[in-house]
């Protein structure tokens, strides 16, 4: 879906609309621009309905994404003792994450940032992300710790103009989960996510704030990349009759 200010580019930009490059000759002209499909859209409400906009987007294919990247795996096992030693790493590393929503529009490249919703994209083009798993395994149980690592990202609006808005610092979280057969036909799983009770950071917050004159700092606790739910147990099992 477009966003709002691609509608108003749309209306205003001669590129689109011509005539509003004269818009401000005369009425005959301005009742022109106006009439052009892309600032139909448009409407002035005085008493808009709380959290309704007075823009109408479309669902049209305007934009481009331009995202290359590397994704690499590796499985490696070895007998260790009496069990198996086991490692998986999965590594996703992007060399662009370029979006535009409009064709007459420069490129912009996210990767590093916390992206943009931009032609329907989900937030996101971190540098690189890795998850990794150590496990080992022996005479039907099976011990594994995962582990997931974010780099540093900046904030989105970084991506076009410079700001003191903070993003994320590198986070890491660790899980451990087991499971053990209790003969043939009982399978008991149990594990432990964000062993380590990591907390979420706080992002998007004013770096050039002055806590001592009173000033808020603003910023959230984004859960789309870190978890904010903190340490938590489960135990499940699987019965075969």
């Amino acid at each position: 879906m477009q966003s709002v200010g691609a509608k108003f580019q749309q209306c205003l930009d001669p590129f689109y609309n011509p005539a509003a490059a004269n818009a401000g000759a005369g009425a005959a002209q301005a009742a022109e621009a106006v009439a052009n499909p892309f600032c139909q859209g448009i409407t002035y409400d005085p008493a808009p309905v709380l959290g309704q906009g007075n823009t109408t987007v479309t669902y049209q294919n305007n934009g481009q994404v331009d995202i290359s990247g590397i994704d690499g795996t590796l499985d490696w096992a070895q007998d260790v003792g009496p069990g198996t030693l086991t490692l998986n790493a999965v590594v996703n590393y992007y060399l662009h994450y370029k979006v535009r929503e409009l064709a007459v529009n420069p490129f912009v490249d996210y990767t590093g940032t916390f992206g943009t919703n931009q032609n329907g994209l989900n937030a996101g083009a971190f540098e690189y992300r890795i998850l990794g798993t150590v496990g080992y395994g022996m005479d039907g149980w099976r011990l594994a710790l995962q582990w997931q690592h974010l780099p540093a990202v900046e904030d989105g609006a970084e991506a076009t103009v410079p700001n003191d808005i903070e993003g994320g610092p590198a986070y890491n979280l660790f899980n451990l989960n087991g499971s053990f057969e209790l003969g043939e036909m009982v399978n008991i799983r149990l594990g432990v996510d964000n062993l380590f009770n990591k907390r979420p950071p706080l992002v998007n917050y004013d770096t050039e704030t002055d806590l001592s004159l009173g000033q808020l700092r603003g910023g959230s606790y984004n859960d789309s990349f870190y978890d904010s739910i903190g340490r938590r147990f489960y135990l499940g099992a699987n019965v075969e009759f």
